[in-house]
């Protein structure tokens, strides 16, 4: 049912979804990631250069071909906006605290753990200087995000008087070692198995990799094992990362155990969204592929991560909506 309220909030929703687009624009004239050759993985730089060239090649083409791009830009920061929005209503936090927790998971789901793949498995396919380049253009995104988001979903301040002060369990380091050994153990299992069967299966993304199917996941761990067994480690490493980035989240977030899992495994899978874009660098059988697996298996992975490190006693609080 719609009232003044939802009504409201579906506005503000617009509005993050409109400044985000504005902000990640700026971002990449800013970081300098616009100012790479056309045929760059970028697809903001794609963008801008269709944008720049519409006077002087087929201008009605290259207009369509802009809008679309921007059409599934504004579509991505709507669905991350609708996330974020759910995100910061449910939470306990406010003011600048909060502005802290979503950069800190807005920049490192949404630019650190991305682009440390890119560096380890796009070495030749990416200009020099480019990574570093969305680094930046990432950090501006986010630093500017996290505050405006804050502001306009009117939590800058706290509105609750009189709360009880949120009930979480204690946590022994054993557990934590525990927990955090589980989450290794299951991101491994997501990421190996969902890599195998959603995508290396696909001949198209053999092909642009430049790898071959051995014919079964047993037989293709064991040589991952024998000629790369670093990625192991980089894979637990980032399982941990997911988990440091998200857990400020998961600490200020209130509702059932449930709720919260849902709203981490939503945080973790809209990323994969972008994989919509048109990409010259990237053919689009391999992004669409790249998107299922990515997106099924963060959304998983997620909801696990939530559920796990959520240690609060959810229902002694309520949550707002």
């Amino acid at each position: 049912m719609l009232n003044k309220k939802n009504i409201a909030i579906i506005f503000k929703v617009i509005i993050l979804a409109s400044l985000l687009t504005i902000y990640f624009t700026v971002s990449m004239t800013l970081s300098g990631v616009a100012e790479q050759p056309a045929n760059t993985p970028s697809a903001l730089s794609t963008t801008i250069s269709d944008s720049t060239r519409t006077l002087e090649q087929n201008k009605a083409q290259q207009s369509e071909e802009a809008g679309k791009i921007l059409l599934i830009l504004f579509f991505f920061f709507l669905m991350l906006s609708i996330t974020w929005t759910i995100i910061i209503l449910r939470s306990d936090w406010y003011g600048w605290k909060l502005a802290a927790a979503v950069f800190w998971a807005h920049y490192g789901i949404g630019t650190i753990l991305p682009q440390i793949e890119s560096i380890v498995y796009l070495p030749k396919q990416l200009p020099q200087g480019m990574v570093p380049k969305l680094f930046v253009a990432g950090f501006i995104v986010s630093l500017l995000f996290a505050p405006t988001a804050t502001i306009i979903l009117g939590r800058m301040k706290s509105a609750i008087t009189n709360a009880v002060p949120p009930l979480k369990k204690s946590w022994s380091v054993s557990k934590w070692i525990w927990t955090s050994a589980s989450v290794i153990v299951i991101y491994w299992f997501l990421y190996f198995t969902f890599g195998y069967y959603l995508a290396w299966k696909n001949p198209v993304l053999r092909d642009y990799y430049g790898g071959t199917d051995p014919g079964n996941f047993l037989t293709q761990m064991a040589g991952i094992w024998a000629s790369t067994p670093w990625m192991f480690m980089l894979q637990a490493g980032r399982a941990l990362m997911w988990v440091l980035f998200a857990l400020p989240v998961i600490w200020m977030l209130r509702g059932k155990s449930w709720q919260v899992a849902l709203s981490i495994a939503c945080l973790f899978a809209v990323w994969s969204l972008m994989l919509l874009l048109p990409n010259p660098f990237m053919p689009r059988e391999v992004a669409m592929t790249h998107l299922l697996e990515t997106i099924t298996s963060n959304f998983i992975f997620g909801w696990i991560v939530g559920w796990l490190f959520y240690s609060r006693d959810s229902g002694k609080i309520p949550a707002p909506i």
